[in-house]
């Protein structure tokens, strides 16, 4: 059996997530992840970055502060360690640890990939309303925003 030619259009936290569970599931394949930015230019550097603390009524504010400052170092100190990898917060040598590739090319229509790829799997975000005509897409931040406000 040939090795499957796999390509995954889109480098933020969807499309690195998507191209790593590919290769780690799927024997014998060959996983490319395109894609016109990398980290720090993506969506989801800025998104996947969001730390955002509920509130609790019958907690002090001021405790409330301590906790997401402690979160919040925490999560950084990983971010900045060397098991960040396995972690999963460096999504980027997890792929090439698995012998997979980055390619650095914008994709105007996914057919052009036809060639040289057996499977395209689209991860482009936002980037889908041209790239696959996709209109009704958003953010999901948006979404939770206007759903609060018609409740």
């Amino acid at each position: 059996m040939d090795t499957a030619r796999i390509a995954v259009v889109g480098a933020g936290v969807v499309g690195l997530s998507t191209a790593v569970c590919i290769s780690k599931l799927v024997p014998r394949c060959s996983v490319t992840v395109i894609s016109d930015k990398f980290t720090p230019d993506t969506t989801s550097d800025v998104a996947a970055g969001m730390l955002i603390p509920h509130t609790y009524p019958d907690t002090p504010i001021h405790k409330q502060k301590q906790w997401f400052r402690e979160t919040f170092n925490h999560l950084f100190a990983i971010a900045n360690s060397a098991e960040a990898g396995d972690a999963g917060v460096h999504l980027v040598s997890g792929i090439k640890g698995s012998g997979g590739w980055i390619l650095t090319r914008r994709i105007e229509d996914l057919w052009e990939l036809h060639p040289s790829f057996d499977v395209v799997v689209n991860c482009s975000g936002l980037g889908s309303r041209e790239l696959a005509g996709d209109s009704k897409i958003f953010p999901n931040i948006f979404y939770f925003f206007l759903n609060m406000e018609n409740n």
